[in-house]
């Protein structure tokens, strides 16, 4: 027996977002019906889980990544920081935890600023 495991999906589809129109700094609640479908051009469906994610933070603010839901006017301490033009990528399924991640927020400096995120998706049951 060699041990081997189920390999890692990828996902199954791929969606895009850009948050430049939203004019808020509290934390932004995004889920899979908030991307669209780089195939179609159309939403993705409800309750997609969430794969490997990319933030795109194109501001000269620092923004912030948070990998769950909450109260929109939290505090950012603790939560993932994105520097100034900087981009953020990781792989979502690595991460230990029996709850599929179908919600992150993010945060922004600026109602001005503009965050690009690009994620994978995969049904929540695969």
């Amino acid at each position: 027996m060699l041990g081997l495991s189920n390999p890692i999906l990828e996902g199954a589809y791929l969606g895009f977002t850009n948050l430049v129109n939203t004019e808020t700094t509290n934390w932004i609640p995004l889920s899979a019906s908030d991307f669209i479908n780089s195939k179609t051009g159309l939403p993705l469906s409800a309750g997609l889980i969430f794969g490997g994610l990319t933030i795109v933070n194109l501001s000269n603010d620092t923004i912030y990544l948070r990998l769950r839901n909450g109260d929109i006017l939290d505090a950012t301490e603790g939560e993932v920081s994105i520097g100034a033009s900087s981009v953020f990528s990781f792989n979502v399924y690595g991460l230990r935890g029996d709850i599929p991640l179908t919600t992150i927020q993010i945060k922004k400096a600026s109602s001005t600023d503009e965050v690009q995120v690009l994620s994978t998706f995969n049904p929540a049951t695969i």
